[in-house]
């Protein structure tokens, strides 16, 4: 009985002298994972589910079986990020200008749309203040050393105050 508990209190000290075990939303095994197929049998769609239930990823695939377009969703069920990819596995600019955009949160309220080309340099910023309403849209242009200039800014304001672009 002796040992028994000295054994215990060694444990329990072992495990308290160790801190906290922290986890982040990286390490909640998957709960579920939906797929579906092309004719041909290669994979078509593939979604990741937490054990919570939310949507945690989505990704694309064309015929052949490579990857077009992921798409990532945040615990709180919100689009946080979109890539698209062409055959050879690399990021593809699409026809709106973007090969990867990114929505920032604070809580639930979306604050920041950020906008990247198919080097995943980014090519545009927009904020928004608490209510929705856009505060600013940064445009970049990247040069041959890969020095990020801010080209533009477009700053928007409610109520009477002047409007600068």
């Amino acid at each position: 009985m002796k040992i028994l508990r000295t054994l215990f209190f060694a444990v329990l000290f072992l495990i308290l002298s160790c801190g906290p075990v922290v986890f982040s939303s990286e390490d909640i095994p998957l709960n579920k994972i939906e797929k579906s197929f092309w004719d041909n049998g290669n994979i078509r769609l593939i979604r990741y589910y937490h054990l919570s239930g939310a949507l945690k990823e989505t990704s694309f695939y064309d015929k052949t079986g490579s990857l077009e377009k992921l798409i990532n969703y945040d615990k709180l069920g919100n689009r946080i990020a979109v890539s698209h990819y062409n055959q050879n596995g690399r990021l593809k600019t699409t026809s709106d200008g973007w090969a990867s955009v990114r929505w920032e949160y604070r809580g639930k309220r979306l604050f920041r749309v950020s906008y990247f080309d198919d080097r995943g340099e980014l090519i545009e910023c927009k904020e928004y203040n608490e209510f929705g309403n856009l505060l600013e849209n940064s445009s970049y242009q990247v040069d041959a050393v890969k020095y990020v200039k801010d080209i533009g800014k477009t700053s928007v304001s409610a109520g009477s105050e002047t409007l600068s672009y």
